[in-house]
C-alpha cells in the first residue's frame, strides 16, 4: 500500500522556502562579521608591529648616521677641545646604536608577523 504523504500548499512551501533563505543568509552575515572581527584585530596587530618595527630602525638609522658624524667632525677638527666633545658624542651614539640594535632584534624576534 502506497504512503500517502500530504502535500503542502503552495503558499506554505513559499514561506518555508524564504524562511529558509533567510535563515541561511543570517548565518553567512554571521560568520562574515565574526571574519571581519578577527581580521581587523590580524591588521591592527600586524600595522602596530610594523610601526613600532619601523621606529625603531629610524632610530637605530639616526644613531648610526650621528656616529659618522661626530667621527668625520673629529678627522676634520684641528682642536684638541672639540675632538674631546666628539669623541663623547660618538661615546653616546655608539651605546645608542647599540640599546637600538638590541631592542629592534628583540621586537623582530618576538613578533608573529615577520
Amino acid at each position: 500500500m502506497p504512503s500517502h504523504t500530504p502535500r503542502l500548499s503552495t503558499r506554505t512551501s513559499l514561506y518555508a522556502g524564504y524562511a529558509s533563505l533567510l535563515a541561511f543568509m543570517l548565518l553567512i552575515a554571521a560568520i562574515s562579521l565574526y571574519a571581519l572581527a578577527n581580521s581587523n584585530k590580524d591588521f591592527f596587530l600586524y600595522v602596530n608591529g610594523v610601526d613600532a618595527r619601523t621606529r625603531l630602525a629610524n632610530t637605530l638609522n639616526d644613531a648610526a648616521a650621528q656616529r659618522a658624524i661626530a667621527l668625520r667632525n673629529i678627522a676634520l677638527n684641528s682642536n684638541v677641545t672639540a675632538r674631546g666633545q666628539q669623541r663623547g658624542a660618538i661615546a653616546v651614539n655608539e651605546q645608542m646604536v647599540a640599546s637600538s640594535l638590541a631592542a629592534l632584534r628583540q621586537a623582530m624576534d618576538n613578533h608573529d608577523d615577520v
